[in-house]
């Protein structure tokens, strides 16, 4: 969960600097590349976005990709691709110590959980004080403020697949056409509905 609260946290990051960037010139490769660069600095992770991308600003913030790509810079493997993902949220919640997410969406989702011979997965990020290579700290002692709660509204994958491989242990998995759709997922332990 802390490694999906990175991502959603860098996606937020995302929403503040497309709001920023403005409507007029929104999808060019320099606005992609600071998407990337905060994705990077953030999460420790490369993101690089092949297709379009667009932000609306009513009547919530979002932010919309296509042909996205997730990796980790010390691994040649993908960790997550997706055709495109929607991400809407309100924007208030955000300067409420919150996260409250109106819908994440994503179409043709893949991820990859390759596990090496040693033991070492593709997800996990070197913390030897790269910034390239290694993610921020987390708000525990670093003086910003901690979220307090996390709520989505909705949460929809179709299509997705898996690819669970582990050297390690000799065992490889794959997993064909799931589909996810969830309602008031939250992470404060109140039961929420879920369908795979």
């Amino acid at each position: 969960m802390k490694r999906f609260l990175k991502i959603l946290a860098a996606f937020l990051v995302l929403l503040v600097i497309a709001a920023g960037i403005g409507i007029s010139r929104i999808n060019t490769d320099s606005n992609k590349q600071a998407i990337a660069s905060a994705v990077l600095s953030t999460t420790g992770y490369e993101l690089v976005i092949g297709g379009d991308l667009s932000v609306s600003f009513f009547p919530s913030l979002g932010l919309s990709l296509s042909d996205v790509r997730l990796r980790n810079p010390a691994y040649p493997q993908e960790l997550l691709s997706t055709s495109s993902v929607v991400l809407s949220v309100e924007l208030a919640s955000l300067f409420a110590n919150e996260i409250q997410v109106n819908e994440i969406s994503a179409q043709d989702f893949h991820a990859n959980y390759f596990i090496n011979a040693n033991g070492t997965s593709i997800w996990e990020v070197p913390s030897d004080g790269n910034p390239t290579t290694s993610s921020t700290a987390t708000s525990a002692g670093t003086g910003e403020p901690e979220i307090t709660t996390l709520s989505v509204e909705r949460l929809r994958i179709a299509n997705a697949s898996i690819d669970i491989q582990d050297q390690s242990q000799g065992t490889q998995y794959r997993l064909d056409n799931l589909s996810l759709d969830s309602t008031d997922t939250n992470i404060e332990g109140r039961p929420f509905s879920i369908d795979l």
